[in-house]
């Protein structure tokens, strides 16, 4: 399975804020690449263009967890995620200079990356816009929690929770 490093991956998800939230644009099927196919090198190669990848149901994706304090740290750092559907993924960047650039000016451009996701391959969403997603997706409402409990079969834990209430 391949992993991208966390600055690219930072620069990706905070990539596009000034873009449209969503748009329809039809991509042929012939045009687009499984996840695995998907490489940093790809990202990182300077051309402007567009790359859409997708993923199965059923195909896992790593969810790398980051906990930075001085009282806990993970035992285990990532968790496998299972697609219980098709997703699509659509990166547009821009065309990067010719020549070594340092990296002020790799992480400016790489902001300029526009990220978005998409149910069908037509209509796509930018990937950091929670209401656009729910359009695309069909979520109702979403929620982000985090708690501690206990309980005799685990006793003392903490919790976090992640979830969407689907359209119906």
């Amino acid at each position: 399975m391949k992993t991208m490093n966390a600055v690219a991956l930072v620069a990706l998800i905070a990539a596009g804020c000034a873009a449209s939230a969503t748009f329809v644009r039809s991509v042929d099927p012939s045009d687009m690449i499984h996840y695995s196919q998907v490489n940093e090198a790809q990202l990182a190669s300077g051309k402007k263009g567009t790359l859409v990848f997708y993923l199965n149901k059923g195909d896992t994706v790593p969810l790398l967890l980051s906990v930075q304090t001085s009282l806990v740290e993970p035992v285990s750092e990532k968790i496998d995620l299972v697609l219980l559907k098709k997703v699509y993924f659509m990166i547009i960047t821009p065309e990067m200079p010719a020549g070594d650039i340092d990296e002020t000016q790799k992480m400016k451009l790489m902001r300029k990356m526009k990220i978005y996701a998409s149910s069908d391959a037509e209509t796509w969403a930018l990937v950091q816009n929670h209401n656009a997603l729910k359009k695309i997706f069909g979520w109702k409402k979403g929620y982000l929690s985090f708690g501690f409990g206990i309980s005799k079969e685990q006793g003392v834990h903490a919790t976090l929770g992640l979830g969407t209430a689907d359209v119906k």
